[in-house]
């Protein structure tokens, strides 16, 4: 997948997740052409070296979110479906914890099983904010 693709299929999982991604390389002319706010420039090869593996990050994420809103599943199942180590999963999932996008479901023999969440709307969050004022 190339990264348009790639940032498409984490939009259409987490608009969020997908909307910062697509404002951080809207910045790459910004860093290529004309620098940091030290006026430091960067190459399109540094800029790529930084970018690439947030972007690869939030991918993984995106797919265990997917995976995990069909079905629950445990840190082992997951790991063995992206082919990656229980502890990247377990890292993963500890970041989308936080942004309460996955959440735990149930308890099987000892061992937790996770469920991706749908985040809600932008707008309706505002709404509720004004709403409660």
């Amino acid at each position: 997948m190339n990264r348009d693709e790639i940032i498409a299929y984490v939009q259409r999982i987490s608009e969020s997740a997908g909307s910062k991604l697509k404002n951080l390389l809207e910045k790459e002319s910004e860093f290529v052409e004309k620098g940091n706010k030290y006026e430091e420039k960067f190459t399109k090869r540094q800029f790529d070296l930084a970018v690439d593996p947030i972007i690869n990050a939030e991918y993984i994420r995106s797919q265990i979110i997917e995976r995990t809103r069909k079905s629950p599943m445990s840190v082992k199942e997951i790991a063995k479906s992206l082919e990656l180590s229980p502890k990247d999963i377990l890292q993963h999932i500890t970041v989308l914890q936080r942004r309460n996008l996955i959440a735990v479901d149930s308890i099987k023999n000892r061992v937790p099983m996770y469920r991706g969440l749908f985040e809600e709307p932008v707008k309706e969050k505002e709404t509720q904010n004004e709403t409660k004022k």
